[in-house]
């Protein structure tokens, strides 16, 4: 009986140090935009080329990619919303945004414009 309290409870260590382990594991998410084809201002012709560019090497670095060219508002949105969602899953996770397209200042703030021309705030 001894035997097997002592073997339970090292299996019980075991199963919950891997679950610690697991919880305090981070991840490293990336959200790559790039936006050129803009339809009421002048396009641009390398954002699209750069987002591909600087995803591959954020890969090579162990990043989770999400690459978005040539995105709308509501498209900006959500990508932008599901990656804070992704690193508020753990405390531990990384997390690297990039944009490449035209923005704007006004009064003080800064704006990502999307391809519609619509600012996203």
């Amino acid at each position: 009986m001894k035997k097997l309290s002592a073997v339970l409870i090292f299996a019980l260590i075991a199963v919950f140090s891997f679950a610690q382990q697991n919880v305090s594991a981070s991840q490293k998410f990336a959200l790559v935009i790039g936006n050129g084809n803009y339809t009421a201002i002048e396009k641009l012709t390398n954002p699209v080329y750069d987002a591909a560019d600087i995803a591959a090497k954020l890969k090579t670095l162990g990043y989770q990619v999400e690459v978005k060219t040539n995105v709308t508002n509501a498209a900006m949105g959500r990508e932008i919303n599901s990656f804070i969602q992704k690193l508020a899953q753990n405390k531990n996770n990384e997390g690297f945004f990039w944009y490449a397209g035209h923005g704007v200042q006004m009064d003080g703030e800064n704006y990502l414009l999307p391809v519609l021309g619509a600012i996203w705030i």
